[in-house]
């Protein structure tokens, strides 16, 4: 789990999802409510487009201290050779970055890699 401290004044919290390397991935991006298993939002994408992978999180921003993002991804390496895939996901609240999270998956030819990451919204 990845602590991201925020502040419940301050400007409007969004993360921004990216994939590092040469290889095809999906994900699923789930907003859990604080201490329970209510999801606040779930929403799914890939890399396979120019859209960008950024998402605002729910106001009033102190209504997100203790929630969980969870960004679950399968990665997909369709080449004859193994690579490294990075999964990075950017905490903003305004146009401050707050933290960005790196995880880094080795994916050997042809291989399907599953990442699955937590950061957990705190004050």
């Amino acid at each position: 789990m990845h602590p991201v401290t925020f502040k419940p004044n301050g400007d409007p919290l969004k993360i921004n999802i990216q994939y590092l390397g040469a290889f095809t991935a999906s994900y699923i991006y789930t907003l859990w409510e604080a201490n329970s298993n209510a999801q606040v939002s779930q929403l799914s994408g890939n890399n396979l487009n120019s859209q960008d992978d950024v998402y605002p999180l729910p106001c009033p921003v102190a209504a997100n201290t203790g929630r969980i993002i969870e960004v679950f991804s399968t990665l997909k390496n369709s080449t004859g050779a193994s690579m490294i895939g990075i999964v990075e996901v950017t905490v903003s609240q305004g146009s401050t970055v707050l933290a960005t999270i790196s995880e880094q998956e080795t994916l050997g030819a042809g291989a399907t890699v599953i990442n699955d990451m937590f950061i957990n919204l705190i004050q």
